[in-house]
């Protein structure tokens, strides 16, 4: 708290008793979302910034994995993509993938592309 409101030292101040807990409580809740109270309570480290990252990285390897189903000769397996982990899960999210729908889009690009070359 006391990085975020320097130089107050709104803790000594509570104890102090020129603070209110109800406006601790306020400062509190007011702490950016990157201090450590925001950090304990999620249970990891990761900002909404990290996790939109995550997200662009996970559809860029979908894109990279569809791109080259596309353009793959015939008769050789199809690429899956593979994710990173995220604190949330604890696993990878490749096998919160619906493993179905991969396969129907595995499908429609082998039907595109016999199409494309007759």
């Amino acid at each position: 708290m006391c990085a975020t409101y320097s130089p107050r030292d709104p803790l000594g101040e509570y104890l102090g008793g020129t603070l209110s807990l109800r406006a601790l409580r306020v400062l509190v809740e007011g702490l950016p979302p990157d201090s450590a109270y925001h950090r304990a309570r999620r249970g990891h480290d990761w900002s909404e910034s990290e996790y939109l990252s995550w997200a662009i990285e996970s559809r860029l390897r979908d894109l990279n994995a569809a791109l080259a189903n596309l353009v793959r000769k015939a008769g050789t397996s199809a690429q899956k993509p593979t994710y990173l982990p995220t604190p949330d899960e604890g696993t990878v999210a490749e096998a919160v993938i619906d493993e179905k729908y991969q396969e129907q889009q595995i499908e429609e690009f082998d039907e595109v592309t016999s199409r494309m070359f007759v």
